[in-house]
């Protein structure tokens, strides 16, 4: 390479390094700006809630009571259209196949996934009050992270020949037919297909692994402090992004909600009233 060329090229790699560090410096500080306003909103909130429910709920409202921000699923639902059960069908025929054929099911990123879904199945039978919890703060969000199921519910090879292999007096056919049933008439738009008002519509042995192992950051800190504090008083702020859009320009950081919840009891506060 002729060193004039030489330089253009290095200037040029130089020049393409630097707007990646600038880029991802910019980012880190929009990130991090995000996380800020919501932190300080939520400690205005809670005071708020603080002083106006603390005595009228003083075993649930206090300067103890922990504190969890929370995104939130759309409630927006929509008729399933045929191109979303002809792209489902086909994703079911492939992993099926798959599972039945291939070898893709020892695949180590699904390996990792099942087990990570088999460590918070034992976590959660063996805590039954972080489980609880967890439900509640869930039904709460009704589905921030469900946008990620798409067409193909992150269904794949491993999880349905785990599922072929607990139910083999079905066929394949059968197999196929059991998923295209649960299919719901109508699906939270933009979220999974199997994504309804009331929560998933498969059951939990029929769901990906990637969707039985999850739980958002901010459920995952919280199920942390429980392993100390079971019996723990939280008001949960719900906002308006979906869990992966937090940080996207458009996300919607309103608060849609504020519950009230320990062990016992859940007790929902409109965003309006405060």
């Amino acid at each position: 390479m002729p060193p004039a060329m030489f330089q253009h090229h290095l200037q040029f790699q130089r020049q393409v390094i630097k707007d990646r560090i600038l880029r991802e410096q910019q980012e880190e500080a929009h990130r991090t700006a995000v996380d800020d306003r919501i932190k300080s909103e939520n400690h205005v909130l809670f005071e708020r809630i603080l002083k106006e429910y603390g005595n009228i709920l003083p075993d649930r409202v206090s300067a103890e009571t922990h504190l969890i921000s929370l995104p939130s699923g759309s409630r927006q639902v929509s008729p399933l259209r045929e191109d979303q059960l002809s792209e489902y069908r086909a994703h079911l025929q492939k992993m099926i196949t798959g599972a039945i054929v291939t070898n893709d099911a020892d695949d180590l990123f699904l390996v990792e996934n099942e087990e990570k879904a088999s460590r918070t199945d034992a976590k959660l039978d063996h805590q039954p009050e972080i489980a609880a919890k967890s439900g509640k703060f869930c039904g709460l969000c009704k589905g921030g992270c469900c946008t990620a199921g798409g067409n193909d519910a992150l269904l794949d090879v491993r999880g349905i020949r785990r599922f072929m292999l607990s139910h083999s007096e079905l066929s394949p056919v059968e197999v196929m037919e059991a998923y295209l049933a649960r299919v719901p008439e109508q699906s939270i738009e933009g979220s999974c297909i199997n994504h309804t008002s009331t929560g998933c519509a498969l059951p939990r042995e029929m769901r990906s692994d990637i969707c039985n192992g999850y739980f958002c950051d901010a459920v995952k800190a919280h199920n942390s402090l429980l392993q100390d504090s079971p019996e723990d008083r939280v008001i949960a702020i719900v906002r308006g992004y979906a869990n992966f859009r937090k940080y996207h320009e458009d996300a919607d950081h309103s608060v849609q909600e504020v519950a009230i919840l320990d062990d016992r009891m859940l007790q929902l506060i409109p965003a309006i009233n405060l």
